[in-house]
């Protein structure tokens, strides 16, 4: 188990602060993982509650059907993107900016499922207006 691993074991369900992990004297402050560094920072339940969000967000809109061709061609983008974006968050820190494009790219895909799909627009009649 690794270092960083372990500290978060130590106490998984609080919150810890950098400058006080044990680390040897070569080992630099910078953990390069996204994933890590939000166990470290809020505990387990950051990063997993956010992966189950964005894993929500992305099973939701794979299984959407009915869809026409221009729509699917952005699913099939929003879905490529935001795999691209998790497995970069293994390998990176995500700062201020960065962060803050996550968690607006998780949110900005989801217009997909207000769609009305071709079956269900088949289903419902004309609008009707009445004076």
């Amino acid at each position: 188990m690794g270092l960083w691993s372990a500290s978060v074991l130590k106490a998984p369900a609080f919150r810890h602060r950098l400058e006080r992990l044990e680390r040897p004297n070569w080992m630099g402050p910078s953990i390069d993982n996204f994933w890590l560094v939000l166990a470290i920072r809020a505990g387990l339940p950051a990063p997993v509650l956010l992966l189950l969000a964005i894993l929500s967000i992305f099973l939701t809109l794979g299984f959407k059907k009915g869809l026409d061709e221009r729509t699917t061609e952005y699913r099939t983008a929003f879905l490529i993107v935001m795999t691209g974006i998790f497995l970069v968050g293994w390998t990176v820190h995500f700062w201020d900016t960065a962060y803050v494009v996550l968690l607006f790219l998780m949110g900005s895909g989801a217009w997909i499922l207000d769609i009305e799909t071709k079956e269900r627009a088949g289903l419902r009649s004309p609008a009707r207006y009445v004076r």
